[in-house]
């Protein structure tokens, strides 16, 4: 749990110095503490069924696309940043925008 926390710290530090405004540093700090609670062993392994998984449950849940591309971004940042591992694309794409709400 040190770890994860230490961690936390690290990911805090990061957004401060890219200059990212404070909520969307609540908002990112959230959602990796929020996926950190429920597959704290994906900090050894980059795994991208864990993190497939955890945004496919947002989505589910009737969360609105917008609320699951900020998880994907804060994870992606996490992962890439904090972590420092890839982060495949293909492997995670980020969720499309409705092309009917596009259009109204």
């Amino acid at each position: 749990m040190q770890k994860i926390q230490e961690m936390l710290i690290q990911y805090q530090k990061h957004m401060e110095l890219r200059g990212y405004a404070v909520n969307t540093q609540k908002a990112y700090f959230a959602h990796v503490n929020y996926f950190l609670g429920l597959y704290p062993q994906t900090t050894e392994v980059h795994d991208c069924d864990n993190v497939r998984e955890f945004l496919y449950a947002q989505l589910s849940r009737g969360l609105s696309q917008n609320y699951v591309n900020s998880a994907y971004s804060a994870l992606k940042f996490f992962f890439e940043v904090t972590l420092r591992s890839t982060w495949d694309k293909h492997q995670m794409p980020r969720l499309k925008k409705d092309l009917l709400t596009l259009v109204s």
